[in-house]
């Protein structure tokens, strides 16, 4: 276990107002969401510059930032009124799926029949915070009530069901929420989770060794967090050994080991 340090932030105008909902890493640097209906794209080393690109959306509420491949500078935003908007980063002047349903759909977007592109769907059987793929054929599920479980395409669960429960994370590893989890290759992933109570933010791995388990003895702190508030989103450049994480009081920060 070690701590990392923050060593640069930005904040958003009017603190408290303004939530900070996603952080992406791309090829054109650190892309963020929030509240304020607004994309931006950050120099992800000098944060406290501000934006270098800020866009408005027009998604009513923007809830979904993706990328249209990993670092891609073309990104993907949605939100509530049902609109999907494509952006090349590197152009100012160019601007799976789950549900409140517990359901969580695997899509073949090669097939042009909309009643044929669900090749497989898994039942969480809770409102689905996020999804996503682990590898080629694994996909975890985290619920709105930290609920988390790994399900597999390639074997043949009854009704869908999970090929690991974890169940509530609250209990599993003594937090208040999870943010989300984030792949590391085809055997390992990064599990974001917190206690705004404690001001308490820990990334704590999940290893396939060759089933999968959390690594209780390779766990990152980030002491200090966002105070209060809770953290929606991080993100890991491993590469240049830097954390970023997006927050309720509207700052996105820079994380390092200590020097």
């Amino acid at each position: 276990m070690y701590s990392l340090t923050c060593t640069d932030a930005h904040q958003y105008a009017n603190p408290g107002e303004v939530y900070v909902l996603d952080i992406l890493p791309t090829n054109a640097g650190l892309a963020a969401i929030s509240s304020d209906q607004t994309l931006s794209l950050f120099n992800a080393t000098e944060l406290k510059r501000g934006p270098v690109r800020q866009f408005t959306t027009s998604h009513g509420n923007i809830t979904a930032l993706r990328a249209s491949e990993p670092m891609s500078p073309v990104v993907l935003t949605a939100g509530e009124n049902g609109s999907v908007s494509v952006w090349d980063l590197r152009d100012p002047a160019t601007s799976s799926s789950s549900a409140a349903d517990g359901l969580v759909n695997i899509c073949d977007i090669r097939i042009a029949d909309e009643d044929e592109v669900i090749v497989q769907t898994f039942n969480h059987g809770a409102s689905i915070h996020r999804a996503g793929f682990l590898n080629q054929t694994e996909v975890f599920a985290l619920s709105n009530d930290e609920k988390l479980a790994l399900y597999d395409m390639a074997e043949q669960q009854e009704k869908g069901s999970a090929t690991l429960d974890f169940s509530d994370m609250r209990s599993v590893i003594q937090c208040q929420y999870v943010a989300s989890v984030h792949p590391k290759g085809p055997s390992a992933a990064v599990i974001g989770a917190g206690a705004q109570d404690e001001h308490r933010f820990q990334l704590i791995h999940l290893s396939k060794t060759p089933g999968w388990g959390l690594d209780s003895d390779n766990v990152v702190n980030l002491p200090g967090a966002h105070g209060e508030e809770v953290v929606r989103s991080f993100c890991v450049f491993d590469d240049e050994q830097v954390v970023y994480t997006g927050g309720e009081d509207g700052q996105i920060k820079a994380w390092r080991p200590t020097s």
